[in-house]
């Protein structure tokens, strides 16, 4: 699939990405330049075109992270923010300074158009639909953005919904939050969840790693694809399969491949005296 750009009013313009993966996203690490001119430079423009407001964003350096850190690009779990000090409990982690919300699909996609298309993929992986909002998707214009998915109740959170340190987080630690305080998994945003089912398929938003769309299925251990296939049902139920789900799902699996196994050797062996679980050979093995 191609994608086209061309100018409007000097100002550099894209066609919308419908599908990443063939637009060749790929996730990485972003330069300060897109936080600092490339997303503000597009806001900016999206306010003085369609909504004819001289809105800008705030400057980079007013907010959003507020504590020492990095982010870094995990093989399994992609990227991630990584305190490089100690943080006391308490501490205020995040401000919403670079916060917007969207409440409408003209007004997400006018501002997407002055973006390049793996920025584009990036922006709608990090958009979220606001808890108790069936209307409004909202996105941070920041490192914010790579903060991770803990889990419902896990240890591993150590951010709150307010993006205030729930307890002493060393230097070296992950930065993590219980998405599921604030993104709203079970109401979804129509226009927004269609918008992203064409650019990514069914990713999770409580999902970490790259999108399974971006991954060659063919190269990836099959315990990883199948991880993937049960990480998926939480688009649908909102609900990140347990130890349970995981060993029910397993049994089935491991039936299904035990059908294909004995359908495979009847065919071969054309009916004859098949008997997986003997040291007899069929025909034709």
């Amino acid at each position: 699939m191609s994608y086209e750009t061309k100018k409007d009013d000097k100002v550099q313009v894209y066609s919308i990405v419908e599908d990443c993966a063939s637009a060749g996203y790929r996730p990485i690490i972003h330069s300060k330049e897109l936080w600092e001119t490339t997303l503000p430079n597009a806001f900016t423009h999206y306010m003085k075109k369609h909504r004819k407001k001289n809105v800008k964003l705030s400057k980079h350096s007013e907010g959003g992270m507020v504590v020492p850190f990095e982010v870094r690009d995990d093989p399994e779990k992609g990227r991630g923010l990584y305190a490089t000090a100690d943080i006391p409990k308490g501490t205020q982690v995040w401000t919403s300074s670079h916060f917007h919300h969207f409440k409408r699909e003209q007004d997400f996609l006018a501002f997407l158009q002055y973006l390049p298309h793996n920025v584009q993929c990036d922006v709608i992986l990090w958009t979220y639909p606001e808890a108790d909002s069936t209307t409004e998707v909202a996105i941070p214009f920041d490192e914010g953005v790579y903060m991770n998915d803990g889990g419902p109740g896990s240890s591993r959170n150590n951010v709150d919904s307010q993006t205030v340190a729930l307890r002493d987080i060393k230097a070296g630690e992950e930065l993590m939050q219980d998405y599921t305080e604030f993104i709203d998994l079970e109401n979804e945003v129509k226009w927004f969840a269609k918008l992203r089912q064409r650019a990514f398929g069914n990713y999770a938003y409580t999902q970490q790693g790259a999108p399974p769309n971006l991954k060659k299925e063919e190269n990836r251990p099959e315990s990883h694809l199948f991880e993937t296939l049960l990480h998926d049902s939480a688009t649908v139920t909102g609900h990140m399969p347990n130890e349970a789900d995981l060993a029910i799902w397993n049994v089935l699996f491991g039936l299904s491949i035990l059908l294909i196994i004995c359908f495979t050797k009847f065919k071969r062996g054309r009916g004859q005296g098949l008997s997986i679980f003997s040291s007899n050979k069929v025909h034709g093995y």
